[in-house]
């Protein structure tokens, strides 16, 4: 039988392992493999499991991977000629990476879908807007009041009573019909109110 002394830094690493949370530098190993993707496989990337089973889409690691400035993505179309002449549409696409504080960046990415290893809800997850939470075809309640999907049993929420308006700067003392200014301004001069 043989005897491992870990330290006391090794042991956080160890309780994240068995609470199956995501460590930093497993992280950062799978956002580095899949950049190798974007430069091999721009239009098609292989997109790692890691991400699915974590609830991280594609277009949303990509966007905040634009953001934090790690990559930069460059779509170009081109209209070449065929062998008969005809214009062919062709979509092309490349990734640029900075090295530029990868270091700060990576550990900024992996703070925005992670907080102490674990998933960071997703406001969208949570209901409210939709009126039916993550699936749009949930009608158990309903959205705001011009959402479609609220009609049927339920009631759109209106106004009591009618709108008022009143004019800004305006001495209610003076009952006049018509709304001046709160402070005349001629052109090229400034307004001062000296009350």
């Amino acid at each position: 039988m043989k005897k491992i002394y870990i330290t006391e830094s090794q042991l956080d690493v160890i309780r994240e392992f068995e609470n199956k949370k995501v460590l930093n530098d497993d992280f950062e190993k799978k956002v580095r493999a899949y950049m190798e993707q974007l430069r091999t496989n721009p239009c098609h990337p292989k997109y790692d499991e890691f991400f699915k089973d974590h609830n991280i889409p594609e277009k949303e690691l990509q966007n905040k991977m634009i953001d934090l400035g790690l990559i930069k993505m460059v779509d170009k179309i081109d209209e070449p000629k065929n062998a008969n002449g005809e214009k062919q549409s062709m979509h092309s696409r490349k990734f640029i990476f900075s090295g530029a504080n990868f270091d700060d960046n990576i550990e900024k990415l992996y703070d925005s879908f992670f907080n102490n290893g674990e998933r960071k809800l997703n406001e969208c997850d949570c209901g409210g807007v939709m009126g039916g939470g993550a699936c749009a075809g949930d009608t158990t309640a309903p959205g705001g009041a011009t959402t479609t999907d609220s009609t049927g049993n339920y009631q759109y929420t209106v106004p009591v009573f009618g709108i008022q308006r009143r004019g800004i700067g305006v001495d209610r003392s003076k009952k006049k019909k018509k709304k001046d200014p709160s402070l005349s301004r001629p052109k090229g001069k400034i307004a001062i109110n000296r009350k």
